[in-house]
């Protein structure tokens, strides 16, 4: 029970992390008109708005678990489909959202790369539509799983509501595997761009006959592409390795207490490093945060980009 204990109380605490650095930046962005306007920083604050969810989820499981631990009631039995309304939905939800999001993240990377005059006239209804239709998407994963549920009948299952005891073995299969093959594909996408990148950048290293301010968008989105870039790195470590290791074990029988809430962990962590890498290597979305504590607008200073 003490192991117990222990973990949720990290989940509590991760979780509140999550919304903690996320949040301000999600409002900082939409908040800022000039951040606004960027619509690959509107791709960011959707993935961060993912994160918000995934810590809001972690915080709730966490926080319920705990409270049936002083409550002594981790060993009462309820119906499946309660759980449905208890930590299952905002599961699915932050689960779900976040690797449809950080897919959309690569595919944004990849049009920006590969097409970059066609990206260039987009404009940042193109990030909001894409961002409505990871959450459109998300619905649908969330109408699916409470069906699942509710499709049990009265079968009894552990009031803590753990993954995969919530729902039918073949929606939890498709949800959980289904998203960390996305985000693995994700990863392979950018492995593609990173190829393109490097190959533009070669061959814009001769002279040059772009325009100052054409250059200026070359460098924010050269920027952009290596911020992400960054953080697909650490999206393979801490998220890709520990999340197909669980379902390597699943599928050989092993035991998952210990992995599964410690791979969830590291995806938090991940979550979080990628908030730090955004502050750190763009000055203006690290105004923008600073500026939305102070209750100021952003100085045009602070709207070039650079780090």
């Amino acid at each position: 029970m003490g192991d117990e204990v222990a973990l949720n109380s990290f989940y509590v605490v991760t979780g509140g992390l999550l919304i903690i650095f996320n949040l301000p930046f999600v409002i900082s962005i939409l908040k800022h008109d000039a951040l606004r306007r960027r619509k690959e920083y509107v791709i960011f604050a959707g993935l961060a708005s993912g994160d918000v969810l995934s810590g809001l989820s972690t915080l709730i499981a966490g926080a319920y678990r705990l409270y049936l631990f002083n409550t002594n009631q981790e060993n009462l039995m309820i119906r499946r489909h309660e759980c449905a309304y208890r930590t299952m939905i905002f599961s699915i939800t932050a689960i779900t959202v976040q690797a449809f999001l950080i897919f959309a993240v690569s595919v944004d990377r990849f049009i920006a790369v590969t097409y970059p005059i066609k990206y260039r006239n987009l404009t940042p209804r193109y990030s909001y539509s894409v961002i409505g239709a990871c959450y459109a998407i998300t619905l649908v994963f969330n109408i699916a799983g409470v069906a699942s549920s509710a499709s049990s009948g009265d079968q009894l299952i552990s009031a803590s509501c753990v993954g995969s005891a919530t729902v039918e073995e073949w929606f939890f299969t498709l949800w959980y595997e289904g998203r960390v093959l996305l985000v693995a594909a994700s990863a392979v996408l950018y492995a593609f761009v990173a190829i393109k990148f490097t190959h533009r950048s070669s061959q814009s290293a001769g002279p040059s006959t772009t325009t100052s301010a054409n250059e200026g968008r070359i460098a924010i989105q050269r920027r952009v592409t290596l911020t992400v870039g960054i953080n697909v790195i650490f999206t393979v470590i801490l998220y890709i390795i520990p999340a197909t290791a669980v379902i390597i074990v699943r599928h050989t029988s092993g035991n998952l207490d210990l992995l599964s809430p410690i791979a969830w962990l590291l995806n938090c962590v991940n979550t979080i490093i990628n908030f730090f890498v955004f502050i750190y290597r763009h000055q203006d979305l690290r105004d923008g945060v600073r500026y939305l504590f102070l209750c100021k607008p952003l100085p045009p200073t602070s709207l070039s980009g650079r780090r």
